[in-house]
């Protein structure tokens, strides 16, 4: 009796141990059988547990179980719009917005050309112009025609020499004058007009500024007026306004920086003063580029002309 209880004991000491530390066992868990068939394997998923990437989405998860479904098809179809619409840009080229005016202008100028800031046609246009150019607001072009007057009667013997006559002279100056009374339709009178080339040493002199009329060689000539007395700032190129000229109108063109300028006016080569011969120097490069661009322009639109109209010799 006492052997068993003696032997029990040792028993219930083993169990108790094998439960304390089970690192001692000799026994291993039985292997479960697990019946696989029809099954998908799923040996790369443990791999992809243990890694830091991301799981699949719901979409890239259907495009690989089913490669020809309508999801696989938007998927690869969003990327090939988005690189056919870039694609048909060039990377240096925006596209281009409609500028009114712009078909007045000459052509190669077109991508000189940032914007056209139109102004009332009332027959004040080129003076409004003026007054938008000089950041003082169209309606006050009463405020430039003043000061334009004030610069040619000032020096009136030299605007007579440039003029020509006396009488040439009084009428550019009853023409800085507004109109005492408007006419009905609200449109000043041509001689009460700003006018080219005659008011452009007046503005650029009186302004101290470079003032370039531009337009298209089929309505006129574009030209460039310089100050005709006075020495030239350190950076004249930061001193130029641009009127364009189109059919009885007159518009504030904004040029681009460094864009090809029209040849200096032949009247200011001719009366300028001594001090003010240099304001032509740092231009020289970029009116040689404007008169080349231009003579291909004259020559491209009469070959297409010659084309339109053939000459037939019988």
């Amino acid at each position: 009796m006492k052997s068993s209880d003696h032997s029990m004991k040792l028993q219930i000491r083993d169990q108790l141990r094998l439960i304390a530390y089970p690192e001692i066992t000799s026994l291993t868990p039985p292997i479960k059988q697990v019946d696989t068939k029809g099954a998908k394997k799923r040996g790369k998923s443990a791999k992809c547990n243990s890694s830091t990437t991301r799981s699949p989405s719901y979409w890239e998860y259907i495009d690989e179980q089913f490669p020809d479904s309508q999801a696989s098809q938007s998927k690869s179809s969003k990327p090939k719009r988005k690189t056919a619409r870039i694609g048909n840009l060039s990377p240096n080229v925006l596209p281009c917005r409609s500028i009114k005016y712009m078909e007045y202008m000459p052509l190669f100028m077109h991508s000189y050309i940032e914007d056209i800031i139109d102004v009332k046609g009332d027959g004040h246009c080129g003076f409004r112009v003026a007054a938008e150019c000089f950041n003082k607001g169209e309606e006050n072009q009463g405020l430039v025609r003043a000061k334009l007057i004030r610069e040619l009667t000032m020096f009136r013997k030299e605007y007579e020499t440039i003029y020509g006559t006396k009488e040439r002279f009084e009428y550019i100056l009853n023409g800085l004058y507004p109109p005492k009374v408007m006419p009905k339709s609200g449109i000043a009178q041509v001689e009460n007009w700003f006018t080219f080339p005659d008011m452009g040493h007046i503005l650029a002199t009186a302004y101290n500024r470079v003032v370039v009329e531009l337009t298209t060689h089929r309505i006129g000539h574009s030209e460039t007026f310089f100050p005709i007395r006075g020495r030239p700032p350190l950076d004249p190129s930061s001193r130029i306004i641009c009127v364009g000229m189109v059919p009885n109108h007159c518009v504030y063109v904004k040029l681009k920086s460094g864009c090809p300028l029209p040849p200096s006016c032949k009247e200011w080569k001719t009366h300028r003063a001594p001090e003010a011969e240099t304001w032509e120097d740092t231009f020289l490069d970029r009116m040689t580029e404007f008169d080349e661009l231009m003579k291909n322009e004259k020559g491209d639109m009469e070959m297409e002309t010659n084309k339109d109209d053939p000459i037939i010799v019988d």
